[in-house]
């Protein structure tokens, strides 16, 4: 993605326009080949790189694919996120939080398609995802 088109998005987590960075959703030293990512402000980004490594770190690990993308919706929608242990499945968190959800739909949405692609596989949870993001 060009620096350019950087410029025309905003932060997924809070909507700043300046000093956007594309967040790995699956950690480039783990994943190399992973091309999924997320706009996000460089504060955001940092947040959630601390959230991350706490994790590994508590966990001595990394953690489960799956996990990375939940941590990943779950951060853009909560206001305060900072799992201790388990990390909340996303379909709980849209339910339960339908207006952050609606706010995000087009950062969700685009995200949650790539992530089925890069998967290559018919991912029911994903899909209902997206088709509640969609329709909240």
């Amino acid at each position: 993605m060009s620096v350019q088109r950087r410029k025309e998005r905003s932060c997924g987590k809070c909507g700043n326009k300046k000093n956007l960075t594309l967040h790995h959703v699956l950690p480039r030293r783990w994943f190399q080949d992973c091309q999924i990512h997320v706009t996000l402000c460089r504060e955001c980004h940092n947040k959630v790189e601390i959230i991350i490594h706490r994790l590994e770190k508590k966990r001595e690990k990394r953690l489960s694919i799956c996990e990375y993308f939940y941590l990943l919706i779950n951060f853009l929608l909560l206001e305060e996120y900072f799992p201790e242990g388990e990390i909340e499945s996303s379909h709980d968190v849209i339910l339960e939080n339908p207006k952050a959800a609606r706010k995000k739909n087009g950062h969700l949405t685009t995200f949650l398609k790539k992530t089925i692609n890069y998967l290559e596989v018919d991912n029911c949870f994903l899909e209902e995802i997206i088709f509640l993001c969609e329709n909240l």
